[in-house]
């Protein structure tokens, strides 16, 4: 079939259009004797589809917030480290990104506060977040989401530490109500009453990482799947101290199930225990979880697979109603 004279312009201008878009993309450098001397100046310049090469080094108190999309942050020579040193005027993280399809590479966060007690080394607003080969330490929660369903979130071989100390209860990493998150092989530790990873996302996948209490800091819990959903749990080293003040090194819906689909598989994981009577699973929800060679040392555990008691109880609830 030969394509009408209208067709073949048409085709030709969505190709001039995509070709000029990807010629505009920029290479923009920061650094003490670059183009730009702060992050926060050459993200201001940027424009969609743009990559920000970062010099190693300290930047103090350079804040941002961002909607520029596809864009990629790198840095170059080892961590370009952003650190607070002050409360946070944006009330909410070092970078705030609200744009689409981001890449953080390389980037150290670290000291964030606000009055709120939520200051993030990240606050993700946009669609879809990487990070990767990055370091958050001693910000108030680590790494923040919002709450929207549209929302990924990709981790990879990055490290979560120390969430900052206040009367609040910090997490290293929480995933809020989104529609995906995933980390895989990064060390979270050393969060403080809160839990190293917290995520109420509808799938979450936790794979190959080291998630671990040490020194005088311990978790309430490890993991902490708040509101149910697909989650896989594979590969990963698990430390429970004798410190932590919860017994449960994970937990399953402890807010309630608030997706159609649930499903737990937590396979091949090695668990080291220090705390008395605790619990491998703690499983509020009816879905029955599949628990594959994993591997427990120290003290005992308590591997629970079963449908959680208060399940249980309205079950048989139930069929007493339905009997008479």
């Amino acid at each position: 079939m030969k394509c009408s004279f209208i067709t073949k312009k048409i085709i030709f201008l969505l190709s001039f259009f995509i070709l000029s878009n990807f010629a505009q993309a920029e290479t923009l450098y920061v650094g003490l004797d670059k183009q730009y001397k702060l992050p926060s100046q050459a993200i201001r310049a940027a424009k969609d589809g743009d990559v920000i090469l970062i010099d190693a080094g300290l930047y103090k108190s350079d804040y941002a917030v961002f909607s520029v999309n596809n864009l990629t942050l790198k840095s170059v020579g080892g961590y370009a480290h952003i650190r607070a040193r002050k409360s946070i005027r944006n009330r909410k993280a070092i970078w705030v990104i609200r744009g689409d399809n981001v890449i953080v590479d390389g980037i150290k966060f670290t000291g964030a506060y606000v009055s709120d007690k939520n200051g993030a080394g990240i606050r993700m607003e946009g669609r879809k977040l990487t990070i990767k080969n990055s370091f958050f330490e001693n910000n108030e929660i680590n790494l923040l989401t919002n709450n929207d369903d549209w929302q990924e979130l990709y981790i990879t071989d990055s490290v979560f530490s120390t969430p900052r100390k206040h009367k609040f209860i910090p997490h290293n990493i929480y995933a809020g109500s989104i529609k995906y998150f995933s980390i895989k092989n990064s060390k979270i530790y050393k969060a403080n009453q809160g839990h190293n990873i917290k995520s109420r996302a509808k799938v979450t996948r936790i794979i190959n990482n080291e998630i671990y209490d040490a020194d005088d800091y311990a978790a309430s819990y490890q993991i902490d799947i708040s509101y149910g959903g697909d989650v896989y749990i594979s590969g990963n080293i698990i430390k429970k101290s004798s410190r932590a003040e919860n017994n449960s090194i994970i937990s399953y819906a402890a807010e309630g199930v608030n997706y159609e689909e649930n499903k737990i598989v937590i396979e091949n994981n090695h668990i080291y225990n220090e705390k008395r009577n605790a619990v491998f699973l703690l499983n509020k929800s009816y879905v029955e979880p599949k628990l594959k060679n994993n591997k427990f040392e120290g003290l005992p555990v308590k591997v629970s697979g079963s449908l959680s008691s208060r399940f249980a109880e309205v079950l048989k609830k139930k069929l007493k109603l339905a009997l008479k």
